[in-house]
């Protein structure tokens, strides 16, 4: 059994002009209208179910692009629920990701754990503690201030 997405339908296309349309290529199991489960109103797709999968071939190769009800069909295979693009269904899959990507992601903002692809920064980089600086407000460093693993742009006494 061939499962067929039928896609750009006028909304008062009715499934036995489905079975009637895909009938010229083969055997047609069923067509099915699909609703909007709030509103009951056509969402302009359908599916068809043919038998026969060099039927079904020869009707997705003939009717993709063709004229119904005034208006051109997509046609492809359907593919299960989730797996294609569009609205709703599953999250696509994520790649596989390796160990040292996985403790990297960790958490949250910067706080990662060090590890072959984040190593620590080298002594020299990190910030020192200096005499105080010119700062117009007497006692206000003008050095950002180490909170939570990360830098933050509050100034601090």
């Amino acid at each position: 059994m061939t499962n067929i997405y039928v896609g750009n339908l006028l909304y008062a296309t009715t499934e036995p002009e489905l079975v009637e349309f895909f009938s010229q290529w083969g055997r047609v199991e069923r067509a099915t209208l699909v609703h909007d489960r709030e509103t009951g109103r056509p969402r302009g797709f359908a599916f068809v179910e043919m038998p026969d999968a060099p039927d079904a071939a020869k009707a997705i190769a003939a009717a993709h692009g063709a004229d119904l009800n005034g208006r051109p069909l997509t046609v492809n295979e359907a593919r299960p629920r989730g797996s294609g693009g569009g609205g709703g269904g599953a999250r696509p899959v994520q790649p596989a990701r390796g160990a040292a990507e996985v403790q990297q992601s960790a958490g949250y903002g910067n706080r990662t754990q060090p590890s072959m692809t984040n190593p620590p920064p080298p002594p020299e980089d990190l910030p020192r503690d200096e005499p105080e600086a010119s700062h117009p407000i007497p006692g206000v460093s003008d050095e950002p201030v180490r909170r939570s693993g990360g830098y933050t742009n509050h100034m601090q006494p």
